[in-house]
């Protein structure tokens, strides 16, 4: 029997869930599949004909990383971008210097009924709010990957936007360096569950109503202190003891991809052309540019990246930094798997999404109140309170 080339040589633990080997084969015999936790993973069909092509896209096997040259803390020099992005506004200036050159830009959006979240690329600017913020919750890239290559090979520029792993695989993909490609990575700390996010969602739809708009890091309260908000259509936001359950539950960390654990790329060693994310700590190494509204970190990796930085830098308030001056968890090693995070699982497979979160965080979204089950399950009730 020939020896199997195919990406079902990648454990479960290790898989990112890129969707590179599903882009690339040419026998379209990889599928995905979502599995108890609700991530999706690559199978192969009997169709495969072990090219190997799968296995050298991906990037649990092929890494191509560049440590920063460039380190700068950044603050958007437009009040009204800075006041509605994330931290920063670093994407978003990116963006609009790429709508307004031509280039396509793809990032993660929310569907139409804010139950899931994909890649996407949007043609100009009245559809780039749906790039905008912080999403915490891993997207499906689906078959981007093909579109951004037949953009390319059409002369068109493109800018792509996704957590590391995601951005390393189609760097994989593209199988060769687009002079008309920028790349940008997030600073990430592990992508949660889909099926998790989608049933916290429908939770708050069947209780208060459809969903009009989501921010996960409102800065209604400054930066540093961000709170989810979700507006309603009729215009009223939801409870912030339900909006913040999302933010209690990433943070508890038990419903990360299980590679996130383990995640290579949180170093100095980035896959983007340009890294991007909150700078943590600003007040420490340079106090005089701390800003309310939010202050970004940007490492240039590459020479691509500077040369695109360079005609986009006039559009921020900048300070040079160091890669010592900006370190932080995402930038040093993988969030650790908590050790109660298989009884958690447990206890949601047994008891569902609703009683789960009412047992551990208090939330309440049925009409019937809930006893304590065991011994363990209080025990895990008493581990999860220290991450809140």
């Amino acid at each position: 029997m020939e020896d199997i080339q195919n990406i079902s040589l990648i454990g479960h633990e290790d898989c990112f869930g890129c969707s590179a080997c599903g882009n690339i084969c040419p026998k379209k015999c990889i599928y995905f599949c979502t599995d108890k936790e609700g991530f999706n993973f690559p199978h192969v069909s009997n169709e495969c004909i072990n090219c190997g092509l799968c296995l050298k896209v991906c990037p649990v096997i092929n890494k191509s990383l560049s440590t920063a040259a460039e380190v700068y803390a950044t603050k958007s020099l437009n009040l009204n971008n800075l006041r509605q992005a994330s931290s920063g506004g670093v994407f978003l200036e990116c963006a609009n210097f790429g709508i307004e050159n031509n280039y396509k830009i793809h990032g993660a959006s929310y569907s139409i009924d804010f139950e899931s979240v994909s890649h996407i690329y949007v043609p100009d600017q009245g559809y780039l709010f749906n790039l905008i913020g912080s999403k915490y919750v891993q997207s499906d890239l689906g078959l981007q990957f093909k579109v951004i290559k037949e953009q390319l090979n059409r002369g068109e520029m493109v800018i792509f936007s996704g957590t590391p792993c995601q951005v390393m695989g189609l760097k994989n993909y593209m199988r060769k360096d687009y002079d008309n490609l920028i790349l940008i990575d997030l600073l990430c700390h592990g992508v949660p569950s889909p099926g998790i996010f989608k049933q916290y969602i429908q939770a708050i739809k069947e209780k208060f109503g459809e969903i009009k708009k989501i921010n996960m890091k409102d800065k209604e309260d400054g930066w540093g202190h961000q709170k989810p908000k979700i507006v309603l259509q009729n215009g009223t936001t939801v409870p912030k003891y339900y909006s913040s359950l999302w933010n209690k539950i990433f943070y508890s960390r038990f419903c990360l991809r299980p590679s996130c654990y383990t995640c290579p790329f949180t170093s100095t060693n980035r896959a983007g052309d340009l890294s991007i994310g909150d700078f943590w700590g600003i007040e420490k190494v340079h106090p005089d540019f701390y800003d309310k509204n939010g202050v970004s970190l940007v490492l240039v990796n590459t020479e691509k990246g500077s040369s695109f930085f360079k005609k986009i830098r006039s559009r921020f308030c900048l300070k040079e930094s160091s890669l010592e001056e900006c370190l932080q968890q995402a930038l040093e090693y993988p969030i650790d798997a908590p050790i109660e995070r298989k009884n958690f699982w447990n206890m949601f497979y047994s008891h569902g999404f609703s009683r789960t979160v009412e047992f551990i965080w208090g939330v309440r979204f049925g009409s019937k109140s809930i006893s304590l089950w065991s011994k363990l399950i209080r025990k895990l009730k008493v581990y999860i309170k220290r991450w809140q």
